[in-house]
């Protein structure tokens, strides 16, 4: 396998674990606001800087 290959297939795992973060992501909120709690990001997280 060469290095193009190693590359391609860590971007699809890292791919497809962010589409399941995403989910989960939307799952939790979900349960939260079915508790009635607030789900919108905190100050803080909304200023953090973002690596490139």
């Amino acid at each position: 396998m060469g290095s193009v290959d190693v590359v391609d297939s860590e971007l699809v795992r890292l791919r497809a674990e962010l589409e399941r973060l995403r989910a989960e992501n939307v799952r939790l909120s979900r349960l939260l606001e079915l508790r009635g709690l607030d789900t919108a990001p905190a100050p803080e997280q909304l200023s953090a800087a973002v690596a490139a």
